[in-house]
């Protein structure tokens, strides 16, 4: 089951001194963007005051993931970097699963990992995700520590283009 929540805020700019030179084709008198909650039971609950990810207009922004059995709720941190990576990546799928996207959909990743010795072994797993021919952007960073003792998180963003 996929939760939808959806705002819908409306911006208005004013006519100011510029506005008056331009037709009206040019004049952007209000526009509506539509802002989506969508949380899926197929990956784990958000862990804090945050969604696992967010539509805005053709963009799905994705919550940073670590490794978390989504049918258990339990934190796998003592799996090893490939198997946290590997369900990481899974549970990442299962989000964009629920945009109707795949990995061939994203834009850019950001991966946090406690160990830079570790990044050949997160390569070998994330290329079975992303072949070269679509990958997107993304910077890898080794930080001090993550959540619950993992090794491994990673957010996207992702583009709608269908």
């Amino acid at each position: 089951m996929v939760l939808l929540l959806v705002n819908l805020m409306l911006y208005s700019c004013n006519p100011n001194e510029s506005d008056l030179n331009k037709n009206d084709s040019e004049k952007n008198v209000s526009a509506i963007s539509i802002k989506q909650i969508v949380n899926t039971e197929n990956a784990p609950e958000a862990l804090g005051p945050y969604n696992q990810s967010v539509r805005f207009g053709d963009m799905v922004f994705i919550s940073g993931q670590i490794a978390i059995d989504s049918n258990t709720g339990m934190v796998m941190k003592e799996l090893n970097i490939e198997e946290q990576s590997n369900l990481v990546l899974k549970n990442l799928q299962a989000i964009l699963l629920a945009h109707g996207l795949s990995f061939e959909d994203v834009l850019k990743t950001t991966v946090f990992v406690t160990d830079m010795n570790d990044y050949s072994k997160f390569n070998a797993v994330y290329s079975k995700y992303f072949e070269n021919d679509f990958a997107p952007a993304r910077e890898l960073v080794e930080v001090a520590a993550l959540p619950a003792g993992v090794q491994v998180e990673i957010s996207l963003i992702a583009g709608i283009t269908k």
